[in-house]
Protein backbone atom coordinates (compact mmCIF):
# COMPACT_ATOMS: atom_id res chain seq x y z
CA UNK A 1 0.00 0.00 0.00
CA UNK A 2 1.26 3.15 -0.93
CA UNK A 3 1.77 5.53 2.13
CA UNK A 4 4.77 8.15 0.51
CA UNK A 5 4.54 9.88 -2.93
CA UNK A 6 7.43 11.61 -3.73
CA UNK A 7 7.13 13.94 -6.52
CA UNK A 8 9.52 16.09 -8.65
CA UNK A 9 8.23 18.49 -11.46
CA UNK A 10 10.65 19.82 -14.99
CA UNK A 11 13.65 17.85 -15.16
CA UNK A 12 13.87 19.85 -18.17
CA UNK A 13 17.06 17.40 -19.57
CA UNK A 14 19.78 19.27 -21.71
CA UNK A 15 23.12 19.22 -21.97
CA UNK A 16 24.23 21.94 -19.76
CA UNK A 17 22.10 20.45 -17.26
CA UNK A 18 23.26 16.68 -17.01
CA UNK A 19 25.51 16.99 -13.97
CA UNK A 20 23.18 18.99 -11.54
CA UNK A 21 20.47 16.45 -12.57
CA UNK A 22 22.24 13.31 -11.98
CA UNK A 23 23.93 14.48 -8.51
CA UNK A 24 20.16 15.72 -7.97
CA UNK A 25 18.78 12.28 -8.67
CA UNK A 26 21.14 10.58 -6.68
CA UNK A 27 19.96 12.18 -3.91
CA UNK A 28 16.66 11.80 -4.40
CA UNK A 29 16.70 8.21 -4.50
CA UNK A 30 19.02 7.99 -1.19
CA UNK A 31 16.45 9.89 0.13
CA UNK A 32 13.43 7.91 -0.84
CA UNK A 33 15.56 4.57 0.39
CA UNK A 34 15.20 5.50 3.85
CA UNK A 35 11.74 4.82 3.45
CA UNK A 36 9.93 0.93 3.36
CA UNK A 37 10.04 -0.35 0.01
CA UNK A 38 6.20 -0.71 -1.58
CA UNK A 39 4.81 2.08 0.62
CA UNK A 40 6.48 4.18 -2.04
CA UNK A 41 5.85 6.01 -5.52
CA UNK A 42 7.62 8.63 -7.36
CA UNK A 43 6.27 10.93 -9.44
CA UNK A 44 7.50 12.44 -12.03
CA UNK A 45 5.61 15.71 -13.84
CA UNK A 46 6.38 18.21 -16.47
CA UNK A 47 8.68 18.62 -18.57
CA UNK A 48 11.50 15.86 -18.83
CA UNK A 49 13.10 17.33 -21.73
CA UNK A 50 14.23 20.85 -22.20
CA UNK A 51 13.73 20.95 -26.02
CA UNK A 52 10.77 19.13 -27.54
CA UNK A 53 12.19 19.10 -31.13
CA UNK A 54 16.28 19.00 -30.22
CA UNK A 55 16.28 15.81 -27.53
CA UNK A 56 19.77 14.81 -28.18
CA UNK A 57 20.91 11.37 -28.34
CA UNK A 58 22.70 11.84 -25.11
CA UNK A 59 19.53 13.57 -23.63
CA UNK A 60 17.81 10.38 -24.21
CA UNK A 61 21.01 8.34 -22.67
CA UNK A 62 20.55 10.77 -19.52
CA UNK A 63 17.21 9.91 -19.04
CA UNK A 64 17.35 6.01 -19.50
CA UNK A 65 20.23 5.82 -16.76
CA UNK A 66 17.54 8.08 -14.89
CA UNK A 67 15.15 5.20 -15.05
CA UNK A 68 17.93 2.38 -14.67
CA UNK A 69 18.89 4.04 -11.72
CA UNK A 70 15.09 4.10 -10.27
CA UNK A 71 14.63 0.61 -11.52
CA UNK A 72 17.65 -0.52 -9.84
CA UNK A 73 16.52 0.87 -6.70
CA UNK A 74 13.12 -0.74 -6.87
CA UNK A 75 11.26 2.77 -6.90
CA UNK A 76 7.60 2.13 -8.59
CA UNK A 77 7.41 5.63 -10.79
CA UNK A 78 5.16 7.29 -12.33
CA UNK A 79 6.27 9.79 -15.48
CA UNK A 80 3.43 12.44 -16.87
CA UNK A 81 4.85 14.21 -19.98
CA UNK A 82 4.93 17.84 -19.85
CA UNK A 83 4.70 20.25 -23.44
CA UNK A 84 8.54 19.90 -23.79
CA UNK A 85 7.63 15.77 -24.17
CA UNK A 86 5.26 16.12 -27.14
CA UNK A 87 6.83 16.95 -30.65
CA UNK A 88 3.47 19.20 -31.97
CA UNK A 89 4.63 19.24 -35.64
CA UNK A 90 0.91 18.59 -37.25
CA UNK A 91 -1.92 20.95 -36.69
CA UNK A 92 -5.00 21.01 -38.68
CA UNK A 93 -7.93 23.22 -38.33
CA UNK A 94 -10.05 20.16 -37.76
CA UNK A 95 -7.60 19.37 -35.13
CA UNK A 96 -8.19 23.12 -33.51
CA UNK A 97 -11.77 22.79 -33.75
CA UNK A 98 -11.97 19.80 -31.85
CA UNK A 99 -10.38 21.34 -29.05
Amino acid sequence: MIKYIFQISDLCIFRRSYINIIHAIGNLIEQINKFPKGEILLVIAGNVFEYRVKVSAYDIQVFHGICGRLSKNKIPTVIVPGIHDICLLYTSDAADDSL
